[in-house]
């Protein structure tokens, strides 16, 4: 896509959608709050948070569940921090 001045915006970077039989655990992902912040960075979520997370909601999540989910924040923050593209780093600042 070219803007007025010739020039190529940059691509939207879109989160894949997840198969519907794991839409509940990507909403558990997400009510988790994907990744956590040390004041340096962004970092994956850590297995307390998931303790504290389950604790809290009476969602017991079985092992793989649980894999699943510490996977997911491990591949976003990989991505965040590889990430030099502007773009992808100003949509990922909305979660």
């Amino acid at each position: 896509k070219q803007q007025v001045d010739g020039s190529k915006s940059p691509p939207i970077w879109k989160e894949p959608k997840a198969p519907d039989e794991l839409s509940y655990l990507v909403e558990m992902y997400e009510e988790l709050g994907k990744y956590r912040s040390n004041g340096m960075g962004l970092q994956p979520l850590d297995w307390k948070e998931l303790q504290s997370y389950q604790q809290v909601t009476g969602n017991t999540l079985s092992c793989l569940e649980a894999i699943l989910i510490m996977d997911m924040s491990k591949a976003f923050v990989s991505m965040y921090n590889q990430s030099n593209d502007t773009v992808f780093m100003l949509q990922i600042d909305k979660y």
